[in-house]
């Protein structure tokens, strides 16, 4: 095959310089062999710096780690004496409300409830909290009315005038039957909830 270029020789030469490198030329295979092994360095000491990084981190985990360790039985400390001041604190205002600076015979209540109690019917514990006081006890009869005796208990504590002055309702929460050897028990709880104006006298 014959290739005729018809431009002038001046015009040739000119063509041939506008590359990047010059018409010709190789580089040396020791340059390329430098040029990737330069190459390789900058990568091996970029994953050396990332490595450093890392551990970097990692100590400062670990530091932060043991300083957590070390703070969290005074952390526990705190909280358990937050937790009891917490406590303390609803103890005295529930002490307060039941002293009777609050308008409340607290002296007239209980007596007519020792006085009101049906025979087999005994309480266990009373709860007072936020103008509400609940009565748990318990009623058991030979004859099979331990839940009448109860219903009754709770109608003669609404007809008692002593018993209602302050007191907005008494209701029976819930009653329930268990058998212990052989016997019929109610366990029962009866909430008394008091007027506000009188939780709030004297505040």
């Amino acid at each position: 095959m014959i290739d005729v270029n018809l431009m002038p020789g001046d015009k040739r030469k000119r063509r041939n310089r506008n590359g990047l490198l010059p018409s010709g030329f190789v580089l040396p295979r020791e340059v390329i062999i430098g040029l990737i092994g330069g190459f390789l360095v900058v990568l091996s000491l970029w994953h050396i710096l990332l490595q450093v990084i890392v551990i970097s981190r990692y100590v400062q985990l670990k530091g932060l780690e043991g300083r957590w360790e070390k703070l969290l039985p005074e952390k526990t400390e705190v909280d358990a004496l937050i937790k009891e001041l917490t406590q303390r604190q609803a103890r005295i205002k529930t002490i307060n409300q039941v002293r009777g600076d609050q308008g409340i015979s607290w002296a007239q209540k209980l007596q007519a409830i020792s006085m009101e109690l049906p025979r087999g019917v005994w309480l266990r514990n009373l709860l007072f909290d936020e103008g509400t006081l609940l009565i748990n006890g318990s009623s058991v009869s030979k004859h099979k009315v331990e839940m009448i005796n109860v219903h009754t208990f709770v109608s003669k504590l609404k007809e008692d005038a002593g018993f209602m002055k302050g007191v907005q309702a008494v209701e029976l929460e819930s009653i329930k039957n268990r058998e212990v050897a052989q016997v019929t028990v109610a366990d029962f709880i009866i909430r008394v909830v008091f007027e506000e104006d009188k939780i709030n006298e004297k505040n």
